[in-house]
């Protein structure tokens, strides 16, 4: 028990000892260039520095490339599906169950709030806009025949018509590309260029960028200082 309860607190104290030493490095590595040395020049904030901004940059980069890449994939197969289907009309339109895609909840929820659903054709929203637009005109509810029926009617015109966005229903609703955008869409989401290897290719590029500033910075920096 006693050689048991002595391992455990040497593993305990290298593993702390471990966490201690990392930290010490990686806030050694990040303020090493605070900007404190140099005689006429800083950063006005001594907590940001240059390897600070850089890293902040290529995350901001990669993490950008990653939701680029998600978002595609997400929202490409679909429009490569009905663009395989042909669906170039309301007429061709498919649902999601038809394409085989009704289980994915990423392409619902970019269908239901994201910027596919500004792209791509969807014959349910179509005809509620042509219903809103015919309120707006003053089409809904004209009468066509006379008597106290027609003045009924013509007393519901004289109301102000209820106007409101589509909501979108991904389960339900057809969806088809536009023939006038077919084909840019189809590029836009093709998987040619945008794959795995797109994706790592900007990683590792990034890294390299940064790494390379943090050797090029400093000496920027100083001769910045002399200037000054």
């Amino acid at each position: 028990m006693l050689i048991r309860n002595t391992l455990l607190a040497a593993e305990t104290i290298a593993e702390e000892g471990f966490k201690m030493t990392l930290k010490d490095y990686i806030l050694e590595f990040l303020y090493e260039g605070s900007g404190t040395q140099y005689e006429n020049f800083s950063f006005g904030n001594p907590l940001a520095t240059y390897r600070m901004i850089i890293i902040a940059i290529a995350l901001g980069l990669i993490i950008a490339t990653v939701a680029v890449f998600v978002g595609r994939k997400v929202s490409g197969e679909l429009v490569r599906r009905l663009y395989a289907e042909k669906a170039f009309s309301p007429d061709k339109a498919k649902t999601l169950s038809e394409l085989g895609l009704g289980s994915r909840r990423a392409l619902r929820h970019s269908l239901r709030h994201g910027s596919l659903k500004r792209m791509i054709g969807c014959t349910e929203r179509d005809k509620h806009n042509d219903m809103m637009l015919e309120a707006i005109e003053g089409k809904v509810g004209e009468s066509t025949t006379g008597g106290a029926n027609g003045k009924k009617i013509a007393k519901k015109q004289d109301k102000k018509p209820i106007i409101a966005d589509y909501i979108p229903h991904p389960e339900k609703d057809s969806y088809y590309l536009p023939e006038d955008k077919a084909e840019s869409l189809q590029k836009l989401f093709s998987e040619k260029g945008n794959g795995i290897p797109s994706l790592i290719l900007t990683v590792v590029l990034c890294i390299l960028g940064s790494a390379l500033l943090f050797e090029l910075v400093p000496s920027m920096l100083k001769f910045l200082d002399v200037m000054l």
